[in-house]
């Protein structure tokens, strides 16, 4: 999960970086004996211009690439947790109430494999007709061929219990599976476009973008995977950004009485960032606005911003 992290952190990081050494150079009137020099200022912020492009490039990879994976690690996790509470909330010789909604017994319990002997269910997930289950054999297990990875009770050997209005029925079976958790399906509840590569993200929206008229029930989805795509594409320019407001607010102050005040300063472009970015975010969340205008306005502004500051710097 802290990979997701990641290409939020590294354009603060890089905006104090950059303000801390300019800033440290401008109180030690270094700065002012480069210009003198006869350097300009892209000359003197072109170390840190290098070093934020390669961190801009690295926050490319992991926003593309590297979250995802952390993303569906992370979702995989989970669902191994789940499936091992399962057997484990089963003991051995008692009844257990509330296991998906089912009351299970079990004369044994083998927690690490899931396997169970002598099993009686009482089914009520469906209250209008629940059912009583008796098996000879169980065993929890994960679908590994499945694509979605869900866990489920295998039964084997028993009888099916079936008490419907006036009906009463009983079902012998060899094998019979019990979904202990749904598929994992993209829906607008768990559809999880931050686990999905930028490339897989393009070839959904392409494929959205194809059809004549998005269906109603999908277009959440659609709104939510563009974006993640402009998301995942501005937050890493903003390194860029910060790496030249960085050299701007640290090379203007040049008495050590100014240096609180360029810290501060930095704290207040880091609010004002994130309070605009995360209005956009959500704005493009719900679809009414587009992703690309919502998301990328914030940098806009600040590119505007980062060019007033870098003209007063450079004619300090």
């Amino acid at each position: 999960m802290s990979i997701r992290f990641l290409p939020m952190i590294l354009p603060m990081a890089l905006l104090f970086a950059c303000l801390f050494t300019y800033n440290r150079m401008s109180n030690d009137s270094e700065i002012v004996a480069l210009k003198a020099c006869g350097l300009s200022n892209l000359q003197i912020s072109s170390p840190a211009l290098i070093f934020g492009f390669l961190v801009f490039l690295f926050s490319l990879y992991t926003s593309f690439y590297i979250g995802p994976w952390g993303a569906n690690s992370f979702e995989k996790l989970i669902n191994q947790i789940g499936q091992s509470k399962a057997s484990a909330t089963i003991k051995a010789g008692s009844f257990s109430e509330g296991f998906y909604d089912m009351v299970v017994y079990a004369n044994q319990v083998d927690s690490r494999s899931g396997k169970l002997a002598n099993l009686f269910i009482y089914d009520e997930r469906n209250t209008k007709s629940p059912l009583t289950i008796i098996a000879k054999y169980g065993q929890i297990i994960e679908e590994e061929n499945n694509p979605d990875r869900f866990a489920l009770l295998r039964l084997m050997d028993g009888e099916i219990h079936k008490n419907y209005e006036d009906n009463y029925t009983v079902v012998n079976f060899k094998t019979y599976d019990i979904n202990l958790s749904s598929p994992i399906s993209i829906t607008d509840e768990d559809f999880h476009p931050e686990a999905l590569s930028i490339n897989e993200l393009h070839r959904e929206i392409e494929k959205w973008k194809a059809l004549p008229k998005i269906p109603q029930e999908h277009l959440e989805n659609f709104h939510h995977m563009q974006r993640e795509y402009h998301r995942r594409w501005a937050l890493s320019f903003s390194c860029l950004i910060f790496t030249v407001l960085g050299f701007a607010l640290g090379g203007v102050a040049n008495r050590r009485s100014e240096k609180s005040n360029g810290y501060i300063l930095s704290l207040g472009v880091i609010v004002a960032y994130w309070m605009l970015f995360i209005i956009g975010d959500q704005a493009a969340k719900s679809g009414k606005v587009s992703a690309f205008i919502s998301l990328w306005v914030t940098n806009l502004i600040f590119i505007l911003y980062t060019y007033r500051r870098w003209k007063i710097t450079a004619k300090l």
